[in-house]
């Protein structure tokens, strides 16, 4: 997954986050405080608001995957960002950028093919 620096500083997060560039690290908690680690030898920070980061994250199969979510963690598709988590008898699917959730039973589909032949993220 890459984001913005823009939209990292204004991304809603319940896990602590790692985003890494060439130039800068950027650690975020999940109570929303950044620290940057700038790798030049640069005292000074200039950070555009375009500049792209790579979450620093592991990415692993949707069997893994699955089998987190059925252990009652929440689960994140790389390719649409969608989160997935497990709620008595039913899942729920969200996505932080658009606001959209919505349930679904484990007998219907909830994620596309391209998705489910990428990688997931399992969030704690």
């Amino acid at each position: 997954m890459k984001l913005t620096f823009k939209e990292i500083v204004n991304r809603e997060t319940y896990v602590e986050e790692v985003w890494e560039n060439a130039y800068f690290r950027i650690n975020k908690s999940k109570n929303g405080d950044i620290s940057i680690t700038n790798f030049s030898a640069s005292d000074n920070i200039f950070i555009e608001s375009a500049m792209v980061f790579t979450l620093d994250k592991k990415e692993v199969g949707l069997n893994e995957a699955l089998e987190a979510l059925e252990e009652g963690k929440e689960i994140e598709s790389v390719v649409s960002g969608y989160k997935f988590k497990k709620d008595k008898n039913d899942y729920i699917a969200y996505n932080n950028i658009e606001l959209e959730c919505s349930s679904f039973y484990e007998d219907e589909p909830s994620f596309s093919i391209e998705e489910a032949k990428s990688k997931w993220y399992i969030n704690d």
